[in-house]
This record gives C-alpha cells, structure tokens and sequence, in this order.
C-alpha cells in the first residue's frame, strides 16, 4: 500500500472522493452532484465532508487544482487526481472490506418503537415506504436508459460495474418495500388489540 494511502487510513470518504475524480476533473459542488445522482442510496457524502477531504488530499498531493473560478468564499475550484491519488486509489480499492455497516434512523427509531404509540412508528415506515418508492421509481429509469444503450449496442466493458450497485439498489428497495408493508400491517394489529 502506498504512503499517501496509509495516511488516509480508514477514511473511506476520502477514497470516495478520490473515485469520483479518477472519472474526470470537478469541484466539491460536482461530486455531491455526481453522488446524488449514482451513489447517494448506498454511499453518500455532504458538502461539509467533501471540501475539507478535498483541501486533505491537495496536501497530500493526491489531488491538484486545475481551474478556480469566482473570489474569495464563492470561489469553486475544480479538481483533477494525480497519478499517487490514481496510486492510492488502486490501492484502497484492492484492500479487504473493512465492514458494510449500515445507519438508518427510522430503524432506530423502530427499535425504540415501544415507548411511543403505535401510530408513530406505523406514520415513520409510511414516510420511509414513500422514500423507497421514490428511489425504486428513480433507479428503475436509470436502469431503463441503460437498457435502452444496451439493446442499441452502446455499451462498455465497463457497464457491469454501474450496473451491479444499481441492480442492488433496486433489489434493495423492492425488498424494503415489502418489509415496510409487512411491519406496518402487524403495527395495525396493535391498535386493534
């Protein structure tokens, strides 16, 4: 593993950042784009991560600043990866998973479930079936103009990599959604008793 990359560390946000700039120079304010519209379901960051990690790797030498437009605070600079940042990229990517944890307040708030009414819980799966459906709709156009590129023979040998966290992503939230369903009936059957 290189240096730089052991100077990140664990800091999986900062690889993060480091993958949306392997594809093509950006500002902060185009990766949270690029996130919101690719990773967002399954790997998000704010713009209160992203500028930080970004000064943090221009140190490193990770990354260099190839345009600056505007002055002062509504300055947006754009970012490209150098060849280490290219380097430590590889090389995060090759190491093993260190988890796939997950954090999802409406869970959490379902386990402590109990110290409100049934109706709480059964309003917050309501709004959270709401989310998934939203974000099931969403990824199943992307999937749908993939589709389209595949069966007109634009494609890439790199495809299978967009294509396999989407797939999951719909999966995902088909499954969720079912799950939703099921918890919220048996909710019900707490205010009938």
């Amino acid at each position: 593993m290189t240096n730089a990359a052991k100077r990140l560390g664990k800091n999986r946000s900062a690889f993060a950042v480091l993958g949306f700039l392997a594809g093509g120079p950006r500002s902060g304010y185009d990766i949270k784009k690029a996130i919101g519209r690719s990773t967002s379901y399954f790997w998000n960051e704010s713009f209160g991560q992203i500028y930080p990690i970004l000064q943090k790797l221009e140190a490193e030498g990770l990354v260099v600043c190839v345009a600056a437009e505007g002055r002062g605070r509504r300055q947006s600079r754009k970012y490209a990866i150098t060849d280490t940042g290219q380097e430590a990229l590889r090389d995060w990517l090759a190491a093993p998973v260190s988890s796939a944890g997950i954090r999802n307040e409406y869970l959490l708030k379902l386990f402590f479930g109990r110290h409100v009414a049934p109706e709480v819980s059964i309003a917050h799966l309501s709004d959270y079936r709401r989310q998934l459906a939203h974000e099931l709709a969403t990824f199943e156009a992307f999937r749908a103009g993939y589709d389209d590129a595949i069966r007109a023979g634009r494609t890439s040998k790199t495809l299978i990599y967009l294509l396999a966290p989407l797939d999951f992503g719909i999966r995902g939230a088909r499954t969720q959604i079912e799950w939703c369903d099921e918890t919220i009936r048996a909710l019900e059957t707490l205010l009938e008793s």
